[in-house]
């Protein structure tokens, strides 16, 4: 039986944290790390 990620407020914040601070460099990056961390949470 697959369970549910719930995320916290934290983690939310945190992740968007992730994707601002890489998009200094590069956005198509910034999407694709925080895609990737969205799905390996799955």
């Amino acid at each position: 039986m697959a369970r549910r990620v719930v995320w916290s407020p934290e983690a939310l914040a945190d992740l968007a944290d992730i994707y601002h601070y890489i998009k200094l460099d590069n956005q198509d990056a910034a999407k694709n790390v925080a895609d990737k961390l969205r799905n390996m949470a799955k």
